[in-house]
């Protein structure tokens, strides 16, 4: 080494030194916890706003479900609708009748808060269009079978209670996830009124078998 560069070494220590010291001070013990709790307080920021970002998601899509699935169960020529007329109970007819009109009132009450949600009815997603397509086919499928047998009294009774069971089950769960306060009033409703219709469905059931 020569004289020159042992001159700038020699020099160049103190920087170092005052460098490491600055470099220690900064990481002390209380300093490592504040950097330490603000890493957790962004990883926690990162999870709940996924969590809320997927519940938001999760709710569009059991509204959207929720107003497909009325809508073709009260439609004209629907299933209730279309088989209703072929039952040879006059009580069932009238409970069919219930159901309907009931569906129908949740359906266009529903409807009107759709815009509210940020949903517009025509526009509802290929993915919920093509699963409640299936759902209202393998219902048509059934019930047709049942009318060909001669078995549409115990079949109509019996589906009808598992689409009161399942439209509960999707309000249940979108009630859990919405904020919306005029969509939890509607399902409050609904689910009073569906859990009515559901056990008189049941008694007629098990009282025709």
């Amino acid at each position: 080494m020569d004289k020159e560069q042992y001159l700038k070494e020699i020099s160049a220590q103190p920087l170092k030194k005052a460098a490491a010291a600055n470099q220690n001070k900064f990481f002390t013990p209380n300093m490592i916890k504040i950097l330490a709790g603000a890493l957790i307080a962004v990883i926690l920021l990162i999870v709940v706003s996924s969590i809320l970002g997927q519940s938001g998601t999760r709710a569009k899509t059991l509204t959207e479900t929720l107003h497909v699935r009325l809508t073709n169960l009260t439609k004209n020529g629907g299933p209730i609708d279309k088989y209703s007329k072929e039952l040879n109970s006059s009580s069932l007819r009238a409970l069919a009748g219930g159901l309907r009109a009931n569906l129908t009132n949740v359906s266009r009450d529903l409807e009107g808060i759709l815009p509210d949600l940020n949903i517009n009815p025509g526009s509802i997603s290929s993915k919920v269009t093509e699963s409640e397509t299936t759902h209202l086919d393998a219902l048509n499928e059934t019930l047709e079978k049942a009318r060909l047998n001669a078995l549409l009294n115990r079949d109509f009774s019996r589906e009808m209670t598992f689409q009161i069971a399942s439209l509960l089950a999707i309000q249940s769960e979108l009630r859990e996830r919405t904020s919306n306060r005029a969509l939890v009033e509607l399902l409050e409703r609904s689910t009073a009124s569906l859990e009515i219709l559901e056990a008189e469905f049941t008694e007629y059931t098990n009282s025709s078998r």
